[in-house]
């Protein structure tokens, strides 16, 4: 009988459980088990018990507010995200510690942002004779003995399919995809189609609203009327996550040319002036600190 390590091409994608929020909650650990976002006018996250009131990245802090009163709110602390302080004081102090060890599994992983990481691990799991459960499981367990953060974890035959995993069983978990194309046809099936990214809001209530669909199956049903109503390089895509079909290789991300750099947060019924401000100047510090992260240069009016 062969194993998946003897054969097979393995994927993961690794997310740490909201970041930002779980990085506050090691300085002030008495807020894990509180309502807590981080973010005054729209919220970068949320730890997991705000969540359960409804309270979402992206959201407005008011409508944050009025769906858990007692949510406690942080405001952004850029120099703290960004600057090395003591023990783990900030983002880059543990993301630093986080990617020493995931370059154990894989030298060549690429980064998708401070808190998310695609690897390659079929070379570990074949030099190790390890199915890949026993690999993630491991790894997963390595970073939070090193740095006390949860991840979330999907492994699967590419990039696609193991963001999918990643986000199935969040927080503090992992799916395992075999690599099988049965198994995953029956996987993509039922998925809603918001849980693709590369399918945002617009196109959601597009699909949604003018043909009905609402799962990655009805893509496929509805394919001869979708074709007439969306871009070829959109149909493309879209019939592409039907068939589970990704990018199989991972590369480092120095390795891509980065052409922008952008930040976003979605609200409505908002008119007070001090309130947009407040939002936009927290769009602006969040695009400062991506910006140094990125190491371009930054322009201060």
């Amino acid at each position: 009988m062969s194993h998946w390590y003897e054969t097979d091409f393995a994927t993961l994608n690794l997310d740490c459980d909201a970041f930002y929020a779980s990085v506050e909650e090691l300085d002030r650990p008495e807020l894990k088990n509180l309502p807590m976002g981080v973010g005054t006018g729209v919220l970068t996250t949320s730890n997991y018990v705000a969540r359960k009131y409804g309270v979402r990245s992206a959201m407005p802090s008011y409508i944050a507010k009025k769906l858990c009163p007692q949510l406690i709110l942080l405001p952004l602390n850029f120099p703290k995200y960004i600057d090395k302080g003591t023990a783990f004081s900030s983002l880059a102090d543990v993301a630093r510690e986080i990617r020493a060890v995931i370059a154990k599994y894989d030298p060549s992983y690429m980064a998708a942002s401070l808190d998310e990481a695609y690897l390659n691990l079929t070379t570990y799991i074949h030099e190790h004779k390890l199915a890949p459960e026993t690999a993630v499981t491991q790894l997963r367990a390595e970073i939070f003995e090193k740095t006390g953060i949860t991840t979330s974890a999907g492994v699967a035959a590419n990039t696609l399919l193991a963001k999918l995993g990643s986000n199935k069983n969040k927080p503090n978990n992992q799916f395992i995809l075999p690599n099988d194309r049965q198994t995953i046809m029956k996987f993509m099936r039922d998925l809603p189609c918001r849980k693709i990214n590369g399918v945002g809001k617009v196109m959601e209530r597009v699909l949604s609203d003018a043909l009905g669909i609402t799962t990655v199956y009805q893509i496929f049903e509805k394919r001869h009327i979708l074709y007439k109503l969306v871009s070829e390089k959109m149909f493309d895509f879209l019939i592409s996550v039907y068939l589970g079909i990704g990018a199989s290789s991972v590369r480092p991300a120095e390795d891509y040319e980065r052409k922008s750099v952008g930040t976003e947060r979605t609200f409505r019924d908002e008119g007070d002036p001090n309130k947009l401000r407040e939002i936009l100047r927290g769009l602006a510090d969040e695009l400062e600190g991506d910006l140094e992260r990125a190491q371009t240069a930054v322009c201060r009016l």
